[in-house]
Parts: C-alpha cells; structure tokens; sequence
C-alpha cells in the first residue's frame, strides 16, 4: 500500500510540475504573443500619426498658397483702384484749375 501511495503521490508530482511547466511556457508565449500585438499596434499609431502629419502639412501648404493668392488678388485690385482714383482726382484737378484761370482770365 505504500509503494502504491508513493507511486501515486509521485505521479501526481511529476504531472503538477509538467502543468506548471506547460503554464509557465503558456504564459511566456502569451506575453511573447501580447507584446508582438502591442509592436504591431505601436507600428500602425506611428503610420497613422504620420500620415496625419503629412495630410495636416498638405493642407497647411495649400490654405497658405490661397491666401497669397488671395492677398496678391487684393493687392493687385487696390492698386487698380488706387490708380485709377489718382488719375480722376488729377483729371478733377487740372479741369478745376481750367475752370479757375478760365474765370480769372475770361479765356
């Protein structure tokens, strides 16, 4: 009875040890499997947050060419507006210096 007891307790010692070894190995390769998951998940972030990065400068890029084209476009129109102005106000001026010397001279 006693061989038979020792047997079964050292059965049932070297099958708890195999377990805990199977769980040990089962622990590292889920860890193995979980920071795998977390580099790929690292990766994906660093894509995304680099293609934002590009999208964020191509329409910075884009919103400040049309705002200097805008500013330019303004630019140009107030010195045509400008000009023209300067060219009425001489125009104004030389009639209303005519119109002076007409009557003070009666020619």
């Amino acid at each position: 009875m006693k061989k038979i007891t020792s047997l079964l307790f050292a059965t049932a010692l070297t099958l708890s040890i195999t377990a805990c070894s199977n769980t040990w190995h089962g622990a590292k390769q889920d860890s193995r499997n979980a920071l795998q998951a977390t580099e790929r998940g690292m990766e994906k972030a660093g894509n995304a947050t680099e293609n934002a990065w590009d999208k964020t400068k191509n329409a910075v890029k884009r919103g400040a060419e049309k705002t200097a084209d805008a500013t330019e476009n303004a630019w140009d129109k107030t010195t045509s507006a400008t000009e023209n102005a300067w060219d009425k106000t001489k125009a104004a001026t030389k009639h209303g210096w005519d119109k002076t010397k007409e009557a003070v001279t009666g020619k």
